[in-house]
């Protein structure tokens, strides 16, 4: 934040005395920021919504970008995922999960037989014997036409 209100400082005596440094203030800590959360979409958001100012959101997004592919060039994770490292705490990794998806289907883990679902008006006594007689604690519930659209859970 210091080097990039530096820099305003400098354009502003140099270049146009419109220049603002305190948006190059704003500038070098959303690039301070960026570089070492790695949090591109949050610090952007953050900023231009704590300034107010939406004409500066294009300069942030730049800016935020670039610091995010200049810290990952330099070191593989940021401040909060190389914390996490050092401590030895759980976490899941930044790693294509695709190999995953098809480990398990839907029909694998469904019951069977199939759920009993209920309609929108029920008895409660049916409900009773209903909840006695299955191992399962909820139940969708559907409309009584052709449609069967789900409704909710009881």
């Amino acid at each position: 934040a210091a080097l990039g209100g530096a820099c305003g400082n400098l354009f502003h005596d140099a270049i146009d005395e419109e220049i603002s440094p305190s948006t190059f203030a704003l500038l070098g800590m959303a690039a301070l920021l960026a570089g070492v959360q790695r949090s591109t979409t949050s610090v952007a958001i953050i900023l231009v919504e704590g300034t107010g100012q939406v004409k500066i959101l294009i300069p942030v997004i730049l800016v935020v970008v670039i610091a995010r592919y200049v810290a990952q060039t330099i070191h593989k994770y940021g401040v909060y995922e190389t914390v996490i490292d050092y401590k030895q705490l759980p976490y899941l990794p930044h790693e294509n999960l695709k190999r995953y998806y098809d480990a398990v289907q839907v029909k694998d883990i469904m019951s069977k037989p199939p759920l009993e679902v209920l309609g929108p008006r029920e008895r409660v006594g049916d409900l009773v014997e209903l909840l006695r007689r299955s191992s399962h604690n909820g139940f969708p519930v559907v409309d009584g036409g052709t449609t069967r659209r789900f409704l909710g859970l009881a």
